[in-house]
């Protein structure tokens, strides 16, 4: 089987016998009744404005009614679209939709699903939502004396992306070497 694939592909076949060969080729150009794609960024920073669009080419050989849904998985945050669309034979169409990066990190999921008259089409891409800017490491070394209280002062992280924010405490009675 052929994964998903819209394009050209060569086919090629030999034949041979104890005394004669021959070979053939040809191109073949394989597509989906109904063919979908995104364009996107190549990633997002959190807060970040942008523009998912998607183009979608009618190669089924009549008109088609589709039902169109798009849907994104967090952390990106998409409009979600549930709409109903006619593409006539052979046709082209392009939707924009309005795309932005949350306010956390990770990879999210943008989902499209197309409904029509003998397709069932669903598709799905990742694209990351990254820091604008490089990690900070902050560090606070204290020695107590017996009796002495630690207080962390609770304005340490005011500047920093609450959701992104990692703590660690470490105590020992010896100074630990790495830190």
């Amino acid at each position: 089987p052929i994964p998903d694939f819209n394009g050209r592909l060569r086919v090629m076949a030999v034949a041979f016998s104890a005394d004669r060969f021959a070979k053939a080729d040809t191109e073949v150009t394989v597509a989906a009744p109904i063919i979908a794609e995104i364009a996107t960024p190549r990633f997002l920073a959190s807060g970040d404005k942008s523009m998912l669009t998607i183009d979608l080419h009618n190669l089924s050989g009549t008109d088609q009614f589709l039902k169109l849904k798009v849907s994104a998985t967090p952390p990106l945050l998409l409009d979600e679209l549930g709409m109903p669309l006619t593409l006539h034979n052979q046709a082209k169409t392009t939707l924009r939709l309005s795309l932005r990066g949350g306010d956390f990190f990770g990879v999210g999921q943008i989902k499209l699903a197309v409904q029509g008259q003998g397709v069932a089409l669903q598709r799905q891409w990742e694209l990351g939502v990254r820091p604008a800017y490089p990690g900070e490491r902050r560090v606070s070394r204290q020695i107590l004396t017996a009796g002495q209280t630690l207080t962390i002062d609770p304005h340490l992280a005011d500047d920093l992306m609450t959701k992104t924010v990692d703590v660690d405490l470490v105590a020992a009675i010896e100074t630990p070497p790495n830190l």
